[in-house]
């Protein structure tokens, strides 16, 4: 069956899905760069003095979860973000859901981006090796 095939517009069970113009990617996807940028914008005021970086947002399968990676400046504390990022997720998660037109606003699990620290390491560590030569 063609996109162009169907006989009715009011049965889309006998027609495919149409491509959608101008979103040539996953909804998921969208939706998470979404989430990543009001999350980076909710919670830059709250890490004023401190360097936080939202670094990814992985939303689940049903859209109920969003797992948050986030990045910390090399000297500053971890645990006491992760504290202060788990008591922020509940105000974070309601105040996404007054700016996102979403039928359903995900629950926030705050994550550290294990990668976005190996790669931080290895930075650090060529730059010393260059600094040495």
């Amino acid at each position: 069956m063609s996109l162009n095939s169907c006989a009715s517009w009011k049965s889309p069970r006998n027609c495919e899905r149409r491509p959608v113009p101008g979103k040539s990617y996953p909804r998921r996807y969208r939706l998470e760069a979404l989430v990543l940028q009001e999350l980076s914008a909710l919670l830059s005021p709250a890490f004023a003095g401190e360097l936080l970086t939202v670094r990814s947002v992985a939303l689940s399968r049903d859209f109920g979860t969003a797992t948050v990676f986030y990045g910390v400046a090399p000297g500053a504390d971890s645990a006491a973000a992760q504290k202060k990022l788990e008591l922020l997720a509940a105000k974070c998660r309601r105040d996404l859901a007054r700016r996102l037109n979403m039928r359903r606003t995900p629950a926030l699990v705050f994550s550290p981006d294990a990668e976005g620290i190996a790669a931080d390491r290895l930075r650090d560590f060529l730059e010393k090796v260059n600094d040495a030569n």
